[in-house]
């Protein structure tokens, strides 16, 4: 399999700071490790990084490391499930800020109707209390950045907005090339230049390795109460975030003459092995979905039996 480690050392980094709205971090005893199993810490926690635009960051670690010693990021992520202190536990006003450090993750699944989605998620290394002190100073400021090295498939116009440009590509990471999908736009930075980044980037070339930064961002869809003419207004609803990643910046030039491409044979071989990763979950799926509606043997209507969620490839951290 060609992984990360394969691959030259690469930039793939998020951080993210915003009060803690969720805690569902949970130790498992018996966590399957190869022919054994070992004490394991997974789950996710919820920040809202600012005006309700809420991130879910994903955690799984062994207690040990493959070399037996202990495990630094499980003690951390132990602290965090013990000690940090969630809107849905004590309420929004004593919630805990945190920061979290992590990495985008390969996210493909197959949907309910059988189609292969492809996407990444946030898969998150190490979690700290920041305190009030931090964000009053300027040393902490509410929000989620990125930095990522990637391999370019496809730039392209926004469909809604021609001032607008999408791009796609792969990642290396520990476990494969994961999908990247990033919004740019141009923009009036803080000493009023305006930064054009639409002309930089649309000339991109499918295969080019690039280096690109942003923050994270989100649409936040839902949560409103309607009030009418006549009696009380409607309960809220509940709200979630659409989130994407917004570009700020980047490096072209270092890039330029393909000394810091990644490997094209390694690169190559990692798509073939996603390719076939892709089929098999696909596989997997069609097996496991519901045949029919109902099904009559013998005079004898059967109820389908409930469609089965696609497991995880063993490839895959349990998230």
């Amino acid at each position: 399999m060609a992984k990360k480690n394969e691959f030259r050392k690469s930039t793939n980094s998020v951080r993210i700071v915003g009060k803690l709205m969720e805690n569902n971090l949970t130790i498992d005893e018996k966590m399957k490790r190869g022919d054994h199993t070992e004490k394991a810490i997974k789950g996710d926690l919820i920040v809202d990084m600012g005006e309700g635009k809420e991130v879910k960051v994903q955690f799984f670690t062994y207690a040990l490391k493959s070399d037996g010693k202990k495990n630094k990021q499980y003690e951390g992520l132990v602290t965090s499930l013990r000690e940090h202190k969630s809107a849905a536990t004590v309420g929004l006003e004593e919630a805990d800020i945190v920061e979290i450090t992590g990495a985008f993750a390969d996210n493909t699944y197959v949907s309910k109707t059988g189609e292969i989605k492809e996407g990444s998620k946030i898969a998150g290394s190490f979690v700290k209390r920041v305190s009030p002190a931090d964000l009053e100073s300027g040393k902490a400021e509410m929000g989620g950045v990125f930095d990522i090295e990637f391999v370019v498939s496809k730039v392209k116009e926004d469909k809604d907005n021609e001032d607008k440009l999408n791009i796609t590509g792969l990642a290396p990471t520990f476990f494969g090339l994961c999908p990247i999908t990033l919004v740019a736009e141009d923009y009036v930075d803080a000493d009023g230049d305006e930064i054009e980044l639409v002309d930089a980037l649309s000339d991109l070339e499918k295969g080019q390795t690039i280096n690109l930064w942003g923050e994270l961002d989100a649409i936040v869809v839902g949560g409103k109460s309607k009030k009418g003419s006549l009696g009380k207004a409607s309960k809220a609803s509940k709200s979630f975030s659409i989130i994407f990643n917004k570009v700020t910046g980047g490096e072209l030039e270092a890039y330029e003459d393909g000394d810091k491409d990644f490997d094209e044979d390694l690169f190559k071989a990692a798509k073939v092995e996603r390719a076939t990763k892709l089929e098999g979950l696909q596989s997997k799926d069609s097996k496991k979905s519901t045949k029919t509606a109902s099904t009559t043997t013998k005079g004898i209507k059967k109820k389908a039996t409930k469609p089965v969620e696609v497991e995880e490839d063993d490839d895959d951290l349990p998230f």
